[in-house]
């Protein structure tokens, strides 16, 4: 699905091509390949942070995710978005800081209903109590 989405951004962006930017003004192209720059080298940080995750490296793992959040907002990513503050929250659990875990977790559930991150999140934190 990532791929078919910077497919698509691709498409638009060799689409909307044909005409000149003016000085100084980024074309709508320039954004939507910006954009697509940033997801996809977003989707490659959390594909590493969760590798650390699964190697129990909650440190480094933490810090690639804390990075990466801003980048899925810029992009108006909110599944990636979830997902990544809902793996910050998981490495914060498993590093015995169950507060900001619970205040991410919270966070989670309450910006991104209805997807898989905030199910997750509600499970973690019902085994958190």
């Amino acid at each position: 699905m990532r791929n078919g989405i910077i497919l698509l951004l691709l498409g638009t962006l060799a689409a909307g091509c044909s005409a000149m930017p003016n000085a100084g003004y980024e074309s709508r192209s320039s954004r939507l390949a910006r954009t697509a720059h940033v997801l996809e080298e977003a989707r490659k940080g959390l594909d590493d942070a969760v590798a650390l995750v699964a190697e129990r490296q909650y440190d480094p793992a933490a810090e690639k995710l804390t990075g990466l959040i801003d980048d899925f907002k810029a992009a108006d990513d909110k599944g990636g978005a979830a997902e990544t503050t809902f793996w910050l929250a998981y490495c914060h659990e498993k590093q015995g800081h169950t507060g900001r875990a619970a205040a991410l977790y919270n966070q989670v559930i309450h910006d991104f209903p209805g997807t898989p991150a905030a199910r997750q999140a509600t499970a973690r934190m019902d085994m958190m109590r």
